[in-house]
């Protein structure tokens, strides 16, 4: 079994590495009794949220099964358009039961899926993980290469990238400087290396925290790190549960700017996390116009 994982590993680059695992699938699913046979498109299984929410905007047909959480509408921006949807198994004989030629996994894919597929004779292709832009472009390129959209992955990602710089000349600004943002989920909050930061990072604005991957940070150290803004998951009353802690209560009073962000879009993992970045800005545009009440 081929795998396909980040080009920072020293590996070939990933999109080549693509080419090989598909083509060795698309081999596989010709039959060698026909001389004229030729290759059919992969039976691919989305094991992950980025496969999903790519496929669905190249407009792939050939995904077989979904990974669950693509369809909890708790967590995925995508659930809607999935309604009715094969669900991929999350084991690996469970997936080989709907004839995969072709399994797309992440790099905190569990290695005992990854060695069963390959017991199976499954080929995979594992995305890099998205701690950079460029590995969110590199993922979407071999996406269009196994899916056989290598054209819309292309025009996708050249969208993306001009959204993203029409971002950067419109920063809304605090005093001359860029806002510092805190993003905040009770008790945990996004640092360096994460797809929030990378969003935060996109609109213009400073990550408040520091460190890499996510920290643990307790209402007084979201008050010590002096963000201009605090972004919360959007839910019934979130903002009022800010308040109950004193330290963040005093924060707001004094100021401090709280804005909501769908749960769903602040854990989009692909291209959608342009769409974050456009909300994280708008949402910032309109706290900062809006005058706190005498």
């Amino acid at each position: 079994m081929a795998t396909v994982t980040s080009r920072r590993t020293g590996l070939p680059p990933l999109t080549a590495m693509a080419a090989s695992v598909l083509g060795a699938a698309l081999l596989g699913a010709c039959r060698s009794s026909d001389p004229a046979a030729t290759p059919t498109a992969p039976r691919v299984i989305c094991g992950t949220l980025t496969c999903a929410e790519v496929a669905l905007d190249l407009g792939a047909d050939n995904v077989i099964a979904w990974t669950p959480i693509a369809l909890d509408e708790r967590y995925s921006l995508i659930a809607d358009r999935l309604v009715g949807r094969d669900i991929a198994p999350p084991d690996a004989e469970g997936m080989a039961a709907f004839r995969p030629t072709l399994v797309v996994t992440a790099s905190f894919s569990r290695p005992e899926t990854l060695t069963q597929l390959e017991r199976l004779g499954i080929p995979s292709v594992r995305l890099p993980s998205p701690e950079t832009l460029d590995d969110i472009w590199d993922a979407v390129g071999v996406l269009g290469d196994v899916l056989e959209r290598k054209a819309d992955a292309a025009a996708l990602i050249g969208r993306a990238k001009s959204r993203l710089d029409a971002l950067t000349r419109q920063v809304p600004l605090i005093g001359g400087r860029k806002p510092r943002v805190l993003a905040w989920f009770d008790g945990t909050a996004p640092a360096a290396r994460t797809t929030v930061d990378l969003a935060i990072s996109a609109a213009g604005f400073q990550n408040a925290t520091s460190g890499d991957g996510w920290v643990t940070l307790d209402a007084e150290r979201v008050v010590a790190a002096a963000p201009d803004v605090v972004v919360l998951s959007k839910s019934p009353g979130a903002i009022e549960r800010l308040r109950e802690n004193p330290a963040l209560a005093r924060w707001v009073d004094g100021g401090g700017k709280v804005i909501l962000i769908p749960g769903p879009l602040l854990g989009t993992t692909s291209h959608q996390l342009v769409d974050l970045a456009e909300n994280l800005q708008a949402e910032l545009r309109s706290a900062l116009s809006t005058q706190a009440p005498p």
